[in-house]
């Protein structure tokens, strides 16, 4: 059949959403949207779809199109998101909202910022003057807040108290984690039309979206060694993804700003245009437990970063007191994985969707 004009979970998705079968007996596919229709195939739980509409059927019933592994049409009821299932099932998480694409209501606006049980965090985001700047801060907040609740099975709305150390990354306190995932971190950045986070079990972690812009690299000619000068020789794409690597790594760190951008030197090897891995190091010499990964998303260069619990940087000591367990072996090269879509309404409890819609 023809798609129609995607809605729900689709409205502001750029290409398909992935959905994970969580019904235990499977996922019946058919080849219509009518539940009468012909049975296609059955899926196992677990199994990873693609989707790319969903609409009502005519018995009332939500119904899903997929196009990966197969293509029919299931009950939506039995698919859940991706994210969230991975999110839940790791921790290690990598997301990004496009606030470019969204444009809320004033009502819809004020009902997620209510979301934000922080005074401070509520008046941060009002202090922006322009649309665009709110619009980053609130998604930033949500998108912690949303991530925290699903990774350590928290009451979102409850349970979930941010602070932030003098660097200003963000972390929980007073709140207890699993123990597959003591050090639970969080970090999130904002620019041009995207908000990215990254969250690790284990690893600290720091990232950064660096928007396509113009930029007077002459101006920045403190931030960078003469090897990445070098290496940059005027591609602004190459100066981002390098910029961006020392941000996830600070912003890692905890202590953000505060630490001299070029004292520590980066070194990138691409996988093609769009992707890469890099290696740091300071004062000279190279750091073996820390890695990098950037992705070129729309122009953007999204970098996340892993490092090690000996680098924490905090003046305060709060944040250092949630990160007391030494990494599991092998938790630096644990699986690595993509940067997953998600709209502002996902970012919403499960409690509060249907007040939201109803809106």
């Amino acid at each position: 059949e023809k798609p129609r004009s995607p809605t729900s979970v689709f409205e502001q998705a750029a290409a398909a959403v992935a959905l994970v079968v969580t019904a235990r007996r499977g996922l019946v596919v058919r080849a219509g949207v009518e539940l009468k229709s012909a049975e296609v195939a059955k899926l196992d739980k677990g199994v990873r779809c693609l989707v790319d509409e969903e609409r009502d059927s005519g018995e009332g019933k939500r119904r899903v199109r997929l196009i990966n592994p197969i293509k029919g049409w299931a009950s939506r009821k039995c698919l859940r998101a991706a994210w969230a299932e991975e999110a839940k099932a790791t921790g290690c998480v990598r997301w990004v909202v496009d606030v470019a694409a969204w444009a809320p209501s004033d009502k819809e606006f004020d009902f997620l910022l209510a979301l934000i049980p922080e005074a401070p965090e509520r008046q941060q985001v009002m202090q922006y003057k322009q649309v665009e700047d709110r619009k980053r801060a609130l998604v930033s907040r949500l998108l912690i807040r949303r991530c925290a609740s699903i990774c350590l099975n928290l009451d979102q709305l409850a349970s979930i108290k941010v602070a932030r150390t003098k660097g200003r990354k963000p972390f929980l306190k007073l709140t207890t984690k699993p123990d597959d995932r003591q050090n639970w971190n969080v970090n999130v950045s904002h620019e041009g039309r995207y908000v990215v986070l990254a969250a690790e079990p284990w690893c600290l972690c720091g990232v950064d979206v660096a928007a396509p812009r113009s930029t007077n690299l002459d101006s920045l000619k403190q931030t960078l060694t003469a090897k990445e000068w070098a290496f940059v020789n005027g591609d602004d794409k190459r100066f981002r993804a390098l910029w961006a690597c020392k941000e996830a790594f600070t912003k890692a760190r905890g202590d953000g700003l505060g630490f001299p951008f070029a004292d520590a030197e980066f070194t990138l090897t691409y996988h093609g245009d769009a992707s890469f891995e890099a290696t740091v190091a300071v004062d000279g010499a190279t750091l073996p437990d820390w890695r990098f990964r950037g992705e070129t998303l729309n122009g953007h260069v999204c970098v996340a970063a892993r490092g090690p619990v000996s680098a924490i940087v905090d003046g305060e000591g709060a944040f250092r007191r949630t990160m007391a367990s030494p990494l599991p072996a092998g938790a630096l090269d644990a699986p690595w994985p993509a940067f997953s879509f998600l709209t502002p309404r996902d970012l919403v409890p499960d409690g509060r969707a249907a007040a939201l819609a109803a809106l």
